[in-house]
C-alpha cells in the first residue's frame, strides 16, 4: 500500500468531467433544523454494499461547489463508491456537537437509500471542511474507517478522543499561507503518537511532492503527509482555482487509494 501511495504522488491530475446531473440535493432535520446535503450514487451501481465517502466543503463554499472542485463524483462513477456532500450551517463548519449529529444523520439517511458497507465509510474535507474531517476522526471513529484532510485548518486546542486508531492522510501545499505546512506537521505528529506509529517515516521525493509515511501503527492505522511544493490553499487540481489548478498530485485519486487500502478493522 505504501508503494502505491508514493507512486501516486508523482502522477499529475487527469480528472474526467463529473456527471453532476446524476447527483441530488436532499435535506434532513436535526434538532429541529433542516439541513442540506448532496448525494451522488455511481451510475449502474451494483446491488452490493458500496463504500461511502463523506466530503466536507471549505468555509463559504457549498455542497455543489465541493463536488465540482474535488471531482469525487466522476471518480465515484469509475471506481464504484457513493459520495455525500453535507453542507455546513451558513456554509461553515463549527465542528461541534450539532455538526456531528448532522453528519451521523446524513450517513444514516444515505444508508437507508443505498446499500453501504459499514466497514468502508470515510471522511475528507478541505480547509474549514478539514476541521470537520478531523472531528470525524476524533469523535466518530466508530463510524469512519479513515480520514483525509486537504489544506487543513485544524483545531490545535481541541481534545481528540478517538476510540480506536484512525488512518490519516494529510495533503498540504507548501505555498499555503492560510494553513501552513508547519501546522500540518504538528497535527500529523499528534496522530502518529495517537496511532502508535514508528517514530521515523519513510520519505520519498517525487516531482513537486514530498511524501512522508509512518508505518508500524496500531491496527494498521497508517499516517501519511503529502507536501505539494507549488500549490497554495485549496483542493489540488480544482480547475477553477489558480492557486491549486496546476498540481503535481492527483489529490482525489490519492485520497481514494488511501481509503481503499484502509477499511475498518474487524
Amino acid at each position: 500500500m505504501l508503494v502505491l501511495l508514493l507512486a501516486l504522488a508523482a502522477v499529475p491530475s487527469a480528472r474526467a468531467a463529473a456527471d453532476v446531473t446524476t447527483s441530488t440535493m436532499a435535506t434532513v432535520r436535526v434538532n429541529g433544523i433542516e439541513r442540506r446535503y448532496r448525494l451522488h450514487v455511481p451510475r449502474g451501481a451494483p446491488n452490493e454494499p458500496l463504500p461511502l465517502v463523506v466530503a466536507f466543503h471549505a468555509a463559504g463554499s457549498s455542497a455543489e461547489r465541493q463536488e465540482r472542485a474535488s471531482g469525487l463524483s466522476a471518480l465515484a462513477d469509475r471506481e464504484g463508491f457513493v459520495v455525500v456532500y453535507p453542507e455546513g450551517r451558513a456554509r461553515h463548519w463549527r465542528a461541534d456537537d450539532g455538526d456531528e449529529r448532522f453528519v451521523r444523520a446524513v450517513v444514516a439517511e444515505v444508508e437507508r437509500r443505498v446499500r453501504i458497507d459499514p466497514r468502508r465509510v470515510y471522511a475528507t474535507g478541505v480547509s474549514n471542511g478539514a476541521t470537520m474531517a478531523e472531528r470525524a476522526g476524533c469523535a466518530m471513529s466508530d463510524l469512519f474507517a479513515a480520514i483525509a484532510t486537504v489544506a487543513g485548518v485544524y483545531r490545535v486546542d481541541a481534545t481528540c478522543a478517538a476510540s480506536q486508531p484512525v488512518p490519516v492522510l494529510a495533503i498540504h501545499g507548501a505555498r499555503d499561507r492560510l494553513a501552513p505546512v508547519s501546522a500540518a506537521e504538528g497535527w500529523v505528529a499528534s496522530w502518529t503518537a495517537r496511532n502508535g506509529c514508528a517514530p521515523s517515516p519513510a520519505a520519498v521525493q517525487g516531482p513537486g511532492v514530498t511524501t512522508r509515511a509512518w508505518g508500524g501503527c496500531a491496527a494498521g492505522a497508517d499516517v501519511v503527509l503529502d507536501v505539494l511544493w507549488t500549490v497554495g490553499h485549496g483542493w489540488p487540481g480544482d480547475p477553477s482555482d489558480p492557486a491549486v489548478r496546476a498540481s503535481p498530485l492527483d489529490a482525489t485519486g490519492a485520497i481514494w487509494a488511501f481509503f481503499e487500502g484502509h477499511p475498518m478493522r474487524e
